[in-house]
């Protein structure tokens, strides 16, 4: 979200619509996978779309009034980074991603899960 409108970081931004607390909201609104039972890590995978509109960021090369579908995929974890050491954080080794990343596809595989994976890797990917 810090790429649109109204967003933590001005000079990133490279859409003007919708705004920052519109893309918020959007993304509140996404459906999501939930994690397996009794998953350390992984709370869930938000995916969605939304129409967007680029305005111009001379320095990122993005021209301006330009309309795009932006796909997006998000995994929520909890009490881990992206892969880097933080403090208040339990990742501290390559083994807690290595569970991150094992909860993730035992829950994609789940049976119950079969449509909306499908789903996802149709219009996200084929």
């Amino acid at each position: 979200a810090a790429t649109f409108a109204g967003g933590p970081f001005p000079g990133r931004t490279i859409f003007g619509k919708p705004s920052y607390t519109e893309v918020l909201q959007k993304y509140q609104e996404f459906d999501r996978i939930y994690a397996k039972p009794n998953s350390k890590y992984f709370k869930a995978l938000a995916y969605g779309s939304m129409e967007c509109e680029t305005i111009d960021n001379a320095m990122l090369g993005i021209q301006g009034r330009r309309n795009v579908t932006l796909n997006v995929i998000s995994v929520e974890t909890a009490n881990i980074t992206i892969g880097l050491v933080q403090s208040g954080y339990s990742y501290d080794s390559f083994f807690n991603y290595g569970t991150l990343v094992g909860e993730i596809t035992q829950t994609l595989a789940m049976r119950k899960n079969a449509q909306a994976v499908q789903g996802i890797l149709q219009k996200f990917f084929l």
